[in-house]
């Protein structure tokens, strides 16, 4: 963000059946981050949360914040998020991964993204 000495990643939720964005935020790969972003898909599922499985890569950080019975990790279960950060990368230019578009505030990338995902599940925005 700003220069490529300060990487910034989005960490991104998405329903297998439906295609909603659940949950996505904007920080670095800290504990702390992934634990903002469990927090928040946490609160979205609701108690349906203790049901619902969670397939994820093999970054060890997922193993720490996500139940042993709910995650599985494998890269060949992961398509449909990756599906979706290739739509967030075709749709915002900020989110490419080499471009003149970059952001110079974590806030405004953070808004750029909210709004990407209620557009995405909403398919309208109110006015």
């Amino acid at each position: 963000m700003g220069r490529k000495d300060n990487p910034v990643w989005i960490w991104v939720a998405v329903c297998r059946q439906s295609r909603h964005l659940l949950s996505a935020v904007v920080g670095d790969r800290t504990e702390q981050t992934a634990d903002k972003f469990w927090k928040q898909v946490q609160a979205r599922l609701g108690d349906n949360g203790s049901e619902t499985r969670f397939y994820a890569d093999h970054y060890e950080v997922y193993g720490i914040i996500v139940p042993a019975k709910q995650l599985v990790q494998s890269k060949k279960e992961t398509y449909t998020v990756e599906g979706q950060n290739s739509l967030i990368r075709h749709f915002l230019a900020r989110f490419h991964r080499r471009t003149f578009c970059y952001s110079k505030s974590l806030e405004m990338l953070t808004y750029s993204l909210a709004l990407f995902v209620y557009r995405r599940n909403h398919k309208t925005i109110p006015i």
